[in-house]
Order: C-alpha cells, then structure tokens, then sequence
C-alpha cells in the first residue's frame, strides 16, 4: 500500500525533463510501478486496448449474449466441464449457422467468445458474452456487410435455435454416458 499511496509524488523521487526544441523544461515524480496502483496500471491498460483495437477489422460489432437457465446451475456444478463445452459449442454452432445463411450474412463471421459463470449480484449465471463482426467473409472471399436494417440477427430465432442445439448436446452426453 505504501507503493501505491507514494506513487507520482515527492517520496519516489522525479526527473527533469527539457524540450529539445525550446529548452523548456518540466519535473515528472517517479511511478511505483506496483501492479495494483492504478495510476501506473491505466497506462498499460491502455496500451493493451490499443493493441487490441489495431487488430480489429474495420466493420462495426455488434454484442449478444447467450444465457443458460438457473435450472441448469445444479447440474453444471458438477459437470462444469461438460456444461461449459456444450454451452461454447452451442453459441459457435448457431453464430456460424446464422453467419453462412444467405438471409442474413452468407458467409464466416467473426466472433469472440467469453464465457462468465457468475452475475453482478455474485450468484451463479452461466451466460457467454460474444462480439461479432457486422458482416461475414463469403466463400469466395468477398465481404458480406450487415444488411441496413442495423439488426445482426433476429433475437427470438437466434434463441430457439442456440436453446435446441445446447438442449440437443445435453442429451446427447447424458445418453451416451448413462
């Protein structure tokens, strides 16, 4: 704490710094460098989002979320593996379906996936968070922007069919291992 509560004043220490061009100059105090000051760690979070937005594509995303239902916390509490799998598999099975169909993309999409286990309340809440791209890469290697209605999906249909495909995997694991 002493790290943090000293960091960028007179305690650390500082430096002068001269302008090359007018010779004006300026006292910069030293940083603490502790990973938990937040004086020092927001500039590295900053370049970590700035790294990160270099590498995205110029097309605008778009974030959904897939939610599982709080009956099926009890069974993930001791499958949580298994559950986790289904519930990845499931989203990247139905964001690839609706990416490929002609009536809304027609092409591979781009997504990321994050899966969260608990809610803001700290209770458990198995969702996955997804940004996807607003456009797919056809086959022939052209891309497929999102159409002007600003929707990427239709929610209701994108739900029913995630809901049939993690339904589907579940059986599927629970028959194969009972």
């Amino acid at each position: 704490m002493r790290a943090v509560d000293v960091c960028r004043t007179v305690a650390l220490g500082g430096h002068i710094a001269e302008c090359d061009h007018c010779g004006a100059t300026h006292y910069t105090y030293h940083y603490c460098h502790n990973r938990h000051c937040l004086k020092c760690q927001t500039q590295a979070a900053e370049r970590r989002l700035a790294a990160r937005c270099r590498e995205l594509l110029p097309v605008p995303y778009f974030p959904l979320v897939f939610t599982l239902p709080p009956q099926i916390n009890a069974l993930a509490q001791g499958n949580s593996q298994i559950i986790y799998a289904l519930l990845f598999q499931a989203v990247a099975q139905t964001l690839r379906e609706f990416g490929a169909n002609p009536r809304w993309l027609g092409g591979q999409l781009g997504a990321t996936l994050v899966l969260h286990t608990w809610g803001q309340t700290l209770t458990q809440h198995l969702h996955i968070h997804a940004v996807v791209t607003g456009g797919a890469l056809a086959a022939a290697g052209h891309w497929h922007s999102l159409t002007a209605s600003g929707l990427l999906f239709p929610v209701k249909a994108l739900s029913k069919v995630f809901r049939a495909k993690f339904l589907a995997g579940l059986v599927k694991h629970f028959a194969r291992s009972a």
